[in-house]
Parts: structure tokens; sequence; C-alpha cells
């Protein structure tokens, strides 16, 4: 454990007993800089016996082998002051030692105690007591790791929700064609989703743009199922409500037959061939007015 005699002022104040019972890793040097002692944990975790280091090497010969800082933190313990230093990580240098060590690479929480201080306030010896915090380091750099993951996957969840808001919104959408008659054309596949925004816009616009007239364009509809047809109708219904007219264009026979099955009063809904005579309509319409 030690290259001191037996008849050191160390030894006799029972040191080196006392850092071999510890668990944190212990390294005791003179004010030279040789390691003159290191713990049975130290041993452990560097996978060198003692004899390998103490007496051997010299952490003021080559400052990259433990790290520039903590090479200045101990010569600041060597004039006589205590250093607590910060979670730092600690690279061990095989090159430089010629010697295989396990593992290359620590964090070490570390204070550096002086020893044997002399008139001047300088210390003949320092104590190096470091506690291997590398697990707690992995475990939160794990945790920053998913913490990020889960930020990233709720951003792309939001631009996912945000894109479909847009894609629901262009395809549903109201055309204010000009003042009091506004213009809902549809296409594709519609959908309960699709149905909701569909009504939620148009009775927004014609609230806004108070319409009188609301032609709804079924041209590039590929098939209304008997519960569409019905809530087609419930939209037209609810657009009368609010004082406007309800004009259908571009009904096709399977869907005209569609209509008539669901048997939902389409009583009193204007239909028309194509836009160009719903507008005519609207047209003579606002003019009756």
């Amino acid at each position: 454990m030690t290259a001191l005699s037996e008849d050191s002022p160390l030894a006799s104040l029972g040191v080196f007993e006392l850092i071999d019972a510890m668990p944190e890793l212990c390294s005791l040097y003179r004010e030279d800089g040789l390691l003159m002692a290191v713990n049975r944990a130290n041993e452990r975790m560097v996978g060198l016996s003692r004899e390998a280091l103490v007496g051997r090497f010299n952490l003021f010969d080559d400052d990259r082998v433990i790290g520039v800082e903590r090479v200045a933190a101990y010569r600041r313990a060597f004039a006589g002051e205590l250093q607590v230093l910060p979670v730092m990580q600690v690279e061990l240098r095989t090159d430089t030692l010629g010697l295989e060590l396990r593992p290359p690479v620590l964090w070490l929480e570390t204070t550096l105690v002086p020893l044997r201080r002399r008139a001047d306030g300088r210390a003949a010896y320092v104590l190096g007591v470091s506690r291997d915090v590398t697990a707690l380091m992995d475990a939160r750099r794990e945790i920053k790791v998913q913490r990020e993951t889960i930020a990233a996957l709720d951003a792309a969840h939001r631009e996912i929700a945000a894109q479909r808001a847009t894609i629901q919104a262009l395809s549903t959408p109201v055309i204010e064609v000009w003042e009091g008659v506004v213009m809902l054309p549809l296409l594709g596949h519609l959908d309960d989703a699709r149905f909701e925004t569909m009504s939620a816009s148009l009775l927004a616009a014609v609230t806004r743009a108070r319409a009188r007239f609301v032609v709804i364009d079924l041209t590039g509809v590929a098939a209304l199922g008997g519960a569409s047809v019905g809530q087609l109708v419930g939209v037209i219904r609810a657009v009368r409500l609010l004082g406007a007219r309800g004009l259908l264009v571009g009904i096709r026979p399977e869907l005209a037959q569609a209509m008539v099955a669901a048997q939902l009063g389409i009583e009193g809904i204007s239909v028309y061939a194509d836009l160009r005579q719903a507008l005519r309509a609207c047209i003579r319409g606002s003019a009756a007015e």
C-alpha cells in the first residue's frame, strides 16, 4: 500500500490503515509529486496493483495523466489550501504511463486534504479522496437523452397535429365568391372528422360574411354513405337556421340515390347540375331581394 517506512510520521498516525478502510479512491502524494500510497479501492477501480504505481508515478511529471485541472488543484493543496473539486471527467492516459489501465475514463468527485503542514503553511503530503460517480453520470446522461427524445417526440407530435390541422383546413376551404355568397368545394372521402371540420368552418364563414347563399359543390366527392348523407343534410339545415340558403351542386346519380334512400327530408334543398347554374340562381336571388 505504501512506499513509506513504518516509522514515518504518517504511519504513526494510522493514515495508511484509515485510507485502506475507506470505500472511496484514496491516493497519498508527497510534495514533490511522488505517489506514496493508494488504497484497495483504488487498485480495484484502476486495475493496477500498488506496486505498479506507488513510488513510481509522479503527478508533476506529466499533467496530462490525471488532467491539468487536477494537477493544478494538487499544487494549491500542497500550498496548504483544502481543495473540493467539482465532478469532472478524468481520463487516465495509458500511453503516458505505459501501463494498461481499467477503465480509461472516470467521473470523479474529489477532495484534496493537506497533511503535515509546516510553519509556512505548506503541506508535506496531500491526501486525495475521490468518489467514483461514473455510474451516476451515465444515468444522468441516459436520463438527459431520454428527456431529449421525449421532447423531440412531443415536438414531432405537435408538428404532425399542426400539419393535420392545415391539411384539414385546406381540404375544406370555404371561399367567399362575392358579397353574400360563399362556396364550399368538397373533394375525396368525407368522414366524421372532415364533416365536423367542414361544419365548423362553413358556419363560421356564413356568420362572418353574413352570407345569404351557401353553395356546396359535391363534384369531387368520391362517395357518400347513409350516415354521411345525413350529416350533409344536417349542415344545410344549420345553414338555413343562420338565415342562409343552401345550394347543392354536382350530385351524381349514385349520390342522388343515396340521398333519396336516406329519407332525411331533403325537400326544400336547392340542387343544381353545375356551379354555373347555382351561381346564376344566387344572382337572381340577390336581384330579387
